[in-house]
């Protein structure tokens, strides 16, 4: 399931290409070709990609931009809105943008600034933004979760309801906030109504059961910040087979999201080379998933 990569000299590839902006040479397969590129807004990190009609909605960790790409060939930055928070992952549904937390703020709208994970009224989580019109963003609501939010997942239930699936963990002591322990062991399922939006909040915070705990002297870092934790990094949903495959950082599972607000784990998937379960993806036939 490893795409394939074409070597500086494929010769099917053609050689050698340029490089892109002054850096290291262009290495991709051979059915692909870079159409443009596009500088960063800042220096933060850039984090996440969601698209949705004409746009691209990229992530980093001061904010979001949204970018149109009705010319791949020429893309444009329409707007970056600046929002403080770290991580910044981003999803888009119905013109709702929603952008993950997981650094602990001084409060929940854009303009907070960081505060130390001591803080008793930190706040961390997912904030939700209207942006239907990118010359007018909104931000509209913003929900509290447990050890905030360093990754998120849509998931429709119809009928008007949408719910985000909230992985996070507690594996740096120095973004570990007040509501978080560091052995949690569960994710937050958040509801959205999507004719209020404004109203969402959490509504279950199931367990990940299976879930062991993370040693993160596998991740190879010499950075004494990090401590064992339990948690997912990544989940993605396959909605019309009513599946889930989660990535949480020792382990790997497949659950039935049926009941959209409840989880329930099927399989739990683990082996010893894997240093950390990061991602995954399913086949569209929900035959097979790719962990990463």
């Amino acid at each position: 399931m490893t795409p394939a990569t074409a070597s500086a000299h494929d010769p099917e590839d053609g050689g050698t290409h340029p490089p892109t902006g002054g850096g290291a040479p262009d290495l991709h397969s051979a059915n692909m070709t870079l159409l443009d590129n596009l500088p960063k807004a800042d220096a933060a990190t850039q984090s996440d990609l969601a698209f949705e009609g004409n746009y691209a909605y990229a992530g980093t960790f001061s904010g979001f931009r949204i970018i149109d790409i009705s010319n791949p060939a020429a893309v444009r930055q329409v707007v970056f809105k600046p929002c403080n928070g770290g991580q910044g992952d981003v999803s888009v549904y119905n013109g709702l943008l929603f952008s993950s937390v997981d650094t602990p703020q001084s409060k929940p709208e854009c303009d907070s600034v960081n505060t130390p994970a001591t803080n008793p009224v930190a706040w961390e989580g997912v904030r939700i933004f209207d942006v239907r019109d990118p010359t007018d963003i909104k931000h509209i609501a913003s929900v509290r979760t447990d050890c905030g939010s360093h990754t998120h997942t849509l998931a429709p239930a119809g009928k008007g309801s949408l719910f985000v699936y909230v992985s996070s963990y507690a594996v740096t002591t120095t973004s570990m906030g007040p509501n978080c322990q560091q052995f949690h062991g569960k994710i937050s399922v958040v509801h959205v109504p999507l004719q209020n939006p404004e109203k969402a909040q959490v509504v279950s915070t199931p367990p990940t059961t299976g879930v062991t705990v993370f040693d993160p002297a596998r991740l190879e870092f010499a950075n004494p910040a990090l401590q064992p934790t339990t948690g997912c990094h990544d989940i993605t949903v396959l909605t019309p087979l009513n599946l889930a495959a989660a990535a949480c950082l020792s382990v790997g599972q497949i659950w039935d999201i049926s009941d959209r607000a409840h989880p329930k784990v099927l399989r739990t998937l683990t082996t010893p080379e894997v240093q950390a379960w990061h991602s995954a993806q399913f086949t569209w036939d929900g035959k097979r998933v790719t962990f990463g």
